[in-house]
């Protein structure tokens, strides 16, 4: 009767792992901290969300964004993977007031769960998003630290 229970405990527990393994968990985005001009070319979702973009800010405070992939591929620890470097300045005229400077290296993965393959590996294409979604999570979790020190007008 014990060893059918734990049996069944476990065999349990595996199955909502295997559920688990499409989900990601919803996290609220942070609050916007600066409405301002912003200077950014690329994919809107790579943008910190502590930023939203306004045609002035009565300061006259600017935000400038810009985000590198400095490797994909092999990196140096011989394993495949990307490394993106990303930077958001805010500027008061041409001087900056305030920097964030982010590099984050992620290396691919293989999920396994009970001996089981349940995924496929990932791309570089999905590392290089997820590092760049570290890299605007790590500015953001930044910003919203420097918040409470009164940074930001």
């Amino acid at each position: 009767m014990k060893s059918t229970l734990c049996l069944g405990v476990l065999l349990g527990l595996s199955l909502l792992d295997l559920a688990a393994c499409g989900t990601t968990p919803s996290v609220a985005p942070p609050p916007v901290l600066l409405r301002a001009p912003v200077a950014y070319e690329g994919n809107k979702e790579y943008l910190p969300r502590t930023v939203e973009a306004a045609h002035f800010h009565r300061e006259g405070l600017s935000i400038r964004y810009a985000y590198e992939v400095l490797a994909q591929g092999v990196l140096p620890n011989d394993m495949e993977g990307v490394k993106v470097f990303g930077k958001l300045e805010v500027l008061s005229g041409d001087s900056v007031m305030t920097s964030y400077e982010v590099t984050r290296s992620l290396n691919g993965t293989i999920r396994w769960s009970l001996l089981f393959f349940v995924g496929q590996p990932e791309t570089l294409t999905d590392l290089r998003r997820k590092a760049l979604f570290a890299v605007r999570d790590d500015i953001e979790l930044r910003m919203v630290g420097d918040a409470g020190l009164g940074v930001y007008p």
